[in-house]
């Protein structure tokens, strides 16, 4: 999915969906292509608040969890996982997988 600055209109980088978490860094973002030859787009442990396009210079982006694509505007929404024996909802597999080893400590005794 190309990632368009909302200033200038030019695309910026590269992202895929499946890579994103809040709160968005710049190892997340890649070269667009060719054509637009910011690469990488921005430093490795830029924070999204820190991050600039490299066409205009201004903050590429207006809201903290969302930003500007080829095919619209995308909002991130980060995943839930659902713990299926107390139905405590979690941000990652790996909270999950902690949580659960919990219940097993729990059954144990």
């Amino acid at each position: 999915m190309k990632v368009i600055c909302e200033i200038c209109n030019e695309v910026i980088a590269d992202v895929e969906p499946d890579k994103l978490a809040l709160p968005f860094l710049g190892w997340m973002f890649k070269s667009p292509d060719k054509k637009h030859g910011f690469d990488p787009p921005f430093l490795h442990d830029t924070t999204w608040e820190d991050m600039l396009c490299g066409y205009c210079g201004k903050r590429p982006f207006t809201e903290r969890d969302g930003f500007m694509t080829d095919t619209g505007y995308f909002k991130f929404v980060p995943p839930e996982f659902k713990c299926e024996v107390c139905g405590k909802v979690l941000s990652s597999k790996i909270a999950l997988l902690r949580h659960s080893r919990s219940h097993l400590k729990d059954a144990k005794g």
